[in-house]
Formats: structure tokens, sequence, C-alpha cells
């Protein structure tokens, strides 16, 4: 049977799983502190600091959390693919069996035929050179029963 396994792929899709999972804890925990510091800072210093350095964090967890979701969902196509790779080399190691199988039968059987044929020239050949001493009997069995 061939080897491979598909089990790596599903330990790391449950990594980055769990990896995302800590990165959304982390960002709603900054947004909690985020809207702490606007409830604190409710004048135009602190509108300034939240353009200036808390939006561009915003964005840049935002960006973050998509690349761990793209990751997730392809690290999830290629297990999916690779449980279906393996399944046709199963099937595949199945079929060569089977045609490892029927080939051993084909090479049997052309043997036997191979034989058979060897074996049939033979008694040809043996009724060939040894016609004239049938002929021979029977001329000498006709003789003895054409009286009675």
């Amino acid at each position: 049977m061939p080897s491979f396994e598909h089990h790596y792929h599903k330990t790391s899709c449950d990594a980055l799983l769990s990896e995302l999972e800590s990165v959304r804890y982390q960002v709603s925990v900054f947004k909690e502190d985020v809207r702490t510091i606007r409830a604190i800072w409710a004048d135009n210093a602190a509108i300034n600091a939240e353009r200036r350095y808390l939006a561009p964090i915003d964005a840049h967890q935002n960006s973050v959390i998509q690349s761990f979701s793209d990751q997730i969902e392809n690290a999830d196509a290629c297990q999916q693919l690779f449980q279906h790779l393996h399944d046709l080399l199963l099937i595949c190691y199945a079929d060569e069996e089977q045609c490892v199988y029927t080939q051993e039968a084909a090479e049997r059987k052309n043997a036997l035929g191979q034989q058979s044929q060897k074996s049939g020239l033979k008694f040809e050949k043996d009724y060939c050179d040894n016609r004239h001493l049938f002929q021979e009997a029977l001329s000498a069995t006709y003789t003895h029963i054409e009286p009675i």
C-alpha cells in the first residue's frame, strides 16, 4: 500500500485555527482598550492620535485576520484535496493489484495453451510417423475379421 498520510495537514490546519483564535482575542482586547481610550480622551488630541496611530494598527489587524482566514481556507482546501488524493491512491493501488492478478492469469493461460499446442503437435508427429503401422494393423485386423 502506498505510504501517504494527510494527518499532518489536518494538524497544521488546527494550529492555524488556534492561532487565528488567539489573534482574534488579542484584537478584541485591543479594541476594548481603544474604546476605553476614546472614552477617556474625547478631545482633538485623542482624535489625532487615533487617526495617526490607532487607525493604522486597526487596519493592519484587520488585514492580519483576513490573511489568517485565507490561510485557514487554503489549508482546509489542501487537506480536502490531500484526502481525495489519498482515496484515489488507494483505488489505484487496488486496480494495480487487480491488473497484476489478471496479467498473471493470462500468462498462466498462455503457458497452458502453448503446452497443449506442443503436445498436440507431438501427437500429430507421432501419428504421421507411425501411420503406416496403424494401416498395417488395421489391414491385418480386417483380414482376420473378413473370414468370420
